[in-house]
């Protein structure tokens, strides 16, 4: 899990935190992969020499994660193109395919035990603060995302209007982000974001400079590989497009924790400036009052 940090703080009393769901919350794309290889060995199965080439390259391993990190993880709009150079060209209907295919898969795969270590704890505790306003945003289906969050059981801990999916947000996960930072009437200082790949960096930059990218160490593909090189691959990835350090699910949870101890600071300020300003105010009236 990526954790994007230093987005914005509610000036209503809110700690905005957004996470991206699959390979984040869920650990779904460890298996991806293999869903991938089986999707296009149905596309090429009359192209015996296209297959050799797909077990060349996506073999059922773990050295098949590491193709699928280097060259598809974050990169939706490059796969129809990454996928003809290596194997054979693809139509459109045939990339509509794989990501049915894919989905379903990753839906008939979901349980409870597809939670990701510590996860639930953490998003217990986070929706159950009442500073801390729990978001999903994903790139994934509205149907994919709703079935993985149900079967898993993790759709206990956020509210239904805060699921945001590919078909319930206009552009890209930077713009939602940007939204909900509006929304909240928010400055740079308090939201957090966590995901686990590139399109999850992409999707705070621009929207505030100088924020700092963890990466939580124990979760999803990498976390899961006990490929070297995978592990190695993943962090490399994620590394050059933003994250700063590893860090535990517990280390994010503090970190939200910690925001909120700002905020509440900054609101008892407020107040308190407020209080003073009213008690000058009338010390003000009273002066006038007393010149009469």
């Amino acid at each position: 899990m990526l954790v994007k940090n230093e987005i914005g703080t509610s000036v209503q009393g809110v700690v905005p935190v957004i996470f991206d769901v699959d390979g984040n919350l869920l650990d779904t794309e460890r298996n991806q992969y293999i869903f991938y290889h089986d999707a296009l060995v149905s596309i090429f199965k009359q192209q015996p020499d296209v297959l050799a080439k797909i077990e060349h390259h996506i073999p059922c391993n773990e050295q098949g994660q590491l193709w699928y990190i280097r060259n598809l993880m974050g990169k939706p709009k490059e796969h129809k193109a990454i996928i003809s150079k290596y194997f054979a060209p693809v139509s459109d209907d045939d990339m509509r395919f794989i990501s049915s295919y894919v989905d379903y898969r990753i839906m008939e795969e979901t349980s409870p035990n597809s939670i990701c270590p510590g996860v639930e704890e953490m998003l217990q505790e986070l929706s159950e603060n009442p500073a801390v306003e729990v978001y999903l945003v994903s790139g994934g289906s509205r149907v994919c995302i709703q079935v993985e969050l149900e079967r898993s059981g993790l759709i206990k801990y956020v509210k239904p209007e805060n699921v945001y999916t590919a078909e319930t947000y206009v552009g890209n996960k930077k713009e939602k982000v940007k939204d909900i930072m509006l929304a909240h009437n928010v400055t740079p200082d308090l939201m957090l974001m966590s995901g686990d790949g590139i399109r999850d960096m992409q999707a705070t930059q621009d929207v505030c400079g100088g924020m700092k990218v963890y990466a939580i160490g124990n979760l999803g593909l990498s976390g899961q590989s006990k490929d070297a090189n995978v592990v190695r691959a993943q962090r490399e990835m994620l590394f050059a497009n933003g994250a700063d350090e590893v860090v535990t699910v517990n280390e994010f949870k503090n970190a939200v924790l910690k925001k909120v101890d700002v905020l509440v600071g900054k609101m008892r300020q407020k107040q308190l400036e407020s209080q003073n300003a009213m008690f000058l105010f009338r010390m003000l009236e009273c002066g006038k009052e007393n010149g009469r």
